[in-house]
């Protein structure tokens, strides 16, 4: 039950009041005639009204939820230039396609040619980016590129075919849409959904933190925004990969994700693994 707006309240309580008032002047000619014979109906149609306006303060109307699953949402709602892609590949790595097409949103505004702009440093007096670079439409960088290869290079183990994954397929939206909902399906695997999503942005490190710690006291500590020389941007990346999903899913009609939680992730598995292990020796 949501929380009602206090004028609907005070509207809502008009008739009430009315519907009092005329309950005090009729009592008060009761020699004459009684009140309820007088005034029934007036006072049965106030309450109703009042009953109905309570009702919907406390309780306002919303529009009906979309049917179907959310890949159909996403398939009736999302026309962009990219959509058709986000789904399948969404589909293929079982990723909810409103986060894919979040994280990609969050990333490059959609753009297949973006570049990130490139922040240098120095490491023992050698010049280095410590930031940036990233190219494509999901932002790929080195160690992004070489974790799909990765990926890929198991798959073919496994007898699959995968090809190689390099800058140049980065910079095509139909190579790199598929190479960033694998990698991002891995990361949520390993690290949970927040730990994943920080990871897909802020390297291995930042989905340990994460995972470990939760995100607020990851953030908190600086663990998103520095790891050695390299500037981090983890510290707001879940946050901004949420918010963008939300606005499409809100207007699709759904019910938002989550907001990130306080408690690490590996906690929250542990507890649900050994409440199933304690329910499992119940059982038996």
């Amino acid at each position: 039950m949501c929380r009602p707006d206090p004028s609907t309240l005070r509207r809502a309580s008009v008739p009430l009041l009315l519907a009092a008032s005329l309950l005090q002047a009729t009592t008060a000619n009761a020699e004459v005639r009684p009140w309820y014979e007088v005034s029934s109906a007036a006072i049965r149609r106030l309450l109703q009204v009042t009953a109905d306006r309570i009702h919907v303060a406390f309780d306002p109307p919303t529009t009906p939820r979309p049917t179907g699953s959310t890949d159909a949402v996403f398939e009736r709602t999302q026309h962009g230039p990219f959509d058709d892609l986000i789904l399948a590949a969404a589909h293929r790595f079982k990723l909810d396609p409103f986060l894919l097409k979040g994280l990609i949103a969050n990333e490059s505004r959609l753009d297949p040619v973006r570049y990130g702009k490139r922040r240098w440093g120095r490491r023992d007096g050698v010049p280095m980016v410590i930031s940036g670079g990233a190219v494509g439409i999901a932002q790929f960088t080195g160690p992004g590129i070489r974790a799909v290869n990765m990926l890929r290079k198991r798959r073919r183990r496994a007898g699959e075919q995968a090809l190689t994954f390099d800058l140049r397929r980065a910079l095509l939206p139909q190579e790199a849409i598929p190479a960033a909902a694998e990698l991002l399906a891995y990361l949520i695997r390993r690290f949970g959904r927040d730990g994943g999503i920080t990871a897909y942005n802020a390297g291995i490190v930042g989905g340990m933190a994460v995972s470990r710690l939760g995100f607020w006291r990851a953030r908190r500590t600086g663990k998103l925004s520095r790891s050695g020389v390299y500037l981090l941007q983890g510290a707001r990346f879940l946050l901004n990969v949420l918010r963008r999903t939300n606005w499409f899913r809100e207007q699709a009609g759904l019910a938002p994700l989550r907001a990130p939680t306080a408690r690490p992730w590996r906690a929250r598995r542990r507890v649900r693994l050994a409440a199933r292990d304690a329910h499992r020796r119940g059982v038996n």
